[in-house]
């Protein structure tokens, strides 16, 4: 099995500490796209926070998949924090 890791993260903007990403997914997956933040935490350098994941348009219907949802994707589509080990 080949993996093959044409995608891509954009990086947007931010405000404070907060920092706005768009991801592509490569044809595989349709070319999906999400956007997403990660937040920095001011008061534990150790933890960012990954939140409000939403799906980006998906404008190429010709793919097998009946619905945005069901094609698969490598990020999180919940909240969480990382601390960093």
């Amino acid at each position: 099995m080949q993996i093959n890791e044409e995608y891509e993260i954009r990086f947007l903007d931010n405000i404070l500490t907060e920092y706005f990403f768009y991801f592509t997914d490569n044809e595989t997956n349709c070319y999906n796209s999400a956007k997403f933040t990660i937040l920095k935490n001011i008061t534990n350098l150790n933890q960012i926070e990954f939140k409000d994941f939403t799906y980006g348009d998906n404008i190429n219907l010709d793919y097998p998949y009946a619905n945005q949802i069901d094609i698969p994707i490598y990020l999180t589509k919940v909240n969480l924090t990382l601390i960093r080990q």
